[in-house]
């Protein structure tokens, strides 16, 4: 029982857990868990955008625009860094 009389939700308290936190609720720790992971999700997202954006080691050789808006190698190789950061390979998957 808790503080205030109502009994604590079993599937949170635990006899063989020693560092049990004390007056938890089961939701409260779901949710923490979900934001934690869609935190995580949206970081790994946007740092990946954020680093293909810059062009990571892909290099303009393009005299006359030097954004490289037109340089097709360049946007390419930028391409393939941005799929390369946000896509993992299985073994045997071939690489673009």
């Amino acid at each position: 029982m808790d503080q205030t009389g109502r009994p604590l939700d079993p599937r949170l308290s635990s006899a063989l857990q020693k560092d049990e936190i004390k007056h938890t609720k089961f939701t409260t720790e779901v949710r923490a868990g979900l934001t934690s992971f869609f935190t995580m999700a949206y970081i790994i997202a946007v740092n990946a955008t954020i680093l293909a954006d810059t062009g990571g080691n892909c290099v303009c050789t393009h005299p006359t625009d030097p954004l490289c808006l037109t340089d097709t190698e360049y946007l390419i190789c930028k391409q393939g860094k941005k799929l390369a950061l946000i896509h993992t390979h299985m073994p045997g998957e071939p690489q673009c």
